[in-house]
């Protein structure tokens, strides 16, 4: 499974954004083979720190097929609780991925006009 991951601005966050991430990736990587990318990913993971959740989907849409939005407490706009937030992320995300996916190249917009999420070391960059 391709990952994409999107943090918000950090300005007024609820959740600890970077340990909720952690846990995921980690929990992700023990049940699926897991890439984190910087676009055409199969799953976007939205990463708000508050309900309010302002990233910019519009930047978001093109570089995943489907969305798991998290914004505090909320995850696909559910309240769940705090110390189950990194399981049913994980649990949504694998329930919104299809590994039959194949999208062909020409699907996909060109790279260079793409946000990153990784940084150069090919590591999760937190905000």
């Amino acid at each position: 499974m391709r990952l994409y991951i999107k943090y918000c601005g950090g300005c007024n966050p609820v959740i600890n954004r970077k340990k909720i991430v952690d846990e995921v990736v980690h929990k992700l990587q023990r049940r699926t083979a897991l890439e984190l990318v910087g676009d055409r990913a199969d799953i976007g993971l939205i990463v708000g720190g508050c309900p309010v959740c302002c990233v910019n989907m519009d930047e978001v849409r093109p570089l995943a097929r489907r969305l798991v939005t998290v914004g505090g407490e909320l995850v696909n706009f559910v309240k769940v609780p705090i110390a189950q937030l990194s399981e049913i992320i994980v649990e949504q995300i694998l329930n919104s991925f299809d590994p039959q996916w194949e999208l062909p190249e020409a699907d996909w917009p060109e790279r260079e006009n793409l946000p990153q999420a990784l940084g150069a070391e090919g590591k999760i960059k937190h905000n």
